[in-house]
């Protein structure tokens, strides 16, 4: 085989290789986490001053799955008050049809058992909001789901 018949034949092969790495690049599913991204960047300080203050008053585990595989959130008394309200996000990074929401009224003895039972096994980012006193408040953790 002549030099530029192999030239040709690579050539040829790495075109086909790029095609199909496009191809494939083509058919991944890029969603964003927010629908209305750019509105929740510019509104991104409170979330930050939320994060900050909590972090200062954090005295334990905020989100946790016990024995039972029971996914348990927890708020010491001290940055909330059972009349604040929490809206609870669990999204699932890769998929955001699988997303929950859920909204908080009632604690009990600082505990809530959110219930995952209709969620799937894998990784999802968990985020919860609410005021107290007037004051932002914001967690995030990435939480993996099992059963």
């Amino acid at each position: 085989m002549s030099w530029g018949r192999g030239i040709s034949i690579f050539i040829i092969l790495f075109i086909i290789t790029m095609l199909g790495m496009v191809w494939l690049s083509m058919q991944q599913n890029v969603e964003m986490i927010d629908a209305n991204y750019y509105q929740k960047e510019i509104e991104y300080q409170n979330v930050i001053d939320g994060k900050n203050r909590l972090k200062a008053q954090l005295k334990g585990a905020v989100f946790y799955q016990d024995q039972n595989n029971k996914h348990v959130l927890f708020l010491n008394n001290a940055y909330y008050e059972p009349k604040d309200t929490i809206f609870v996000e669990l999204l699932k990074l890769d998929q955001e049809k699988r997303d929950s929401r859920f909204i908080i009224n009632q604690f009990h003895d600082s505990v809530y058992e959110l219930n995952t039972s209709t969620l799937l096994i894998g990784m999802y980012r968990m985020r919860a909001a609410w005021k107290h006193k007037n004051l932002p408040y914001y967690f995030e953790q990435d939480i993996y789901i099992r059963k």
